[in-house]
């Protein structure tokens, strides 16, 4: 047989090999989605949101433990996303006039009645683009309508971009408010608004 020939099947099986198990594995995960659930934070969860966090601190704020439950205790709304029993998600949001020292809730306030505030919101990288964002979203979305909110905000840093969160709060409907430098990082971050009214 011409080693052409030979070469040319040679490589068709690898293509074959590599295709076959790129859609295997794909099934593998769309399987393990389809096993997804949202269910409100316990304390057995606390190492899997923090581990959560510090994957994506860059574009959060460092949290530990004292830091954490220091939020919980001001937050109407703290879930995780679990596919099977492992954690691969987290929201954590406050109503207005929660109590809680901040900055960016403050500069909602002075423009913004009745408003759901997102604090952090985060997916694991494994598991991005999977719409785990969008269920927990519309989960906390639900509640704080139920609660009597309007919108619902939150902000992302634009200087540096953080491009995966600007790409999915545009999918989602929010849209820009105005911008503003934050205190203590120095980073600019882009103040978002979504009526939960428009919101499906």
């Amino acid at each position: 047989m011409d080693d052409r020939i030979v070469i040319a099947l040679v490589v068709a099986v690898v293509i074959a090999a590599h295709w076959w198990l790129y859609k295997w594995v794909r099934s593998k995960i769309d399987e393990g989605m389809k096993a997804t659930s949202i269910r409100p934070f316990d304390q057995g969860d606390e190492a899997a949101v923090l581990r959560l966090n510090d994957a994506e601190v860059e574009w959060t704020s460092p949290m530990d433990s004292e830091r954490l439950a220091d939020l919980m205790a001001v937050s109407a709304y703290f879930r995780v996303a679990c596919i099977g029993d492992e954690v691969v998600a987290f929201l954590l949001g406050m109503h207005q006039k929660c109590g809680y020292e901040n900055d960016n809730i403050q500069w909602f306030e002075n423009k913004i009645a009745d408003f759901f505030y997102v604090d952090r919101v985060v997916v694991d990288a494994r598991f991005a683009g999977k719409g785990l964002g969008r269920a927990i979203y519309t989960d906390a979305f639900s509640l704080a309508r139920a609660r009597g909110a309007t919108h619902a905000v939150c902000e992302y840093t634009c200087e540096p971009l953080n491009v995966a969160s600007k790409h999915f709060h545009d999918r989602m409907g929010f849209s820009e408010m105005g911008q503003r430098k934050l205190a203590h990082s120095g980073k600019m971050v882009s103040m978002q608004c979504l009526v939960l009214e428009d919101f499906s």
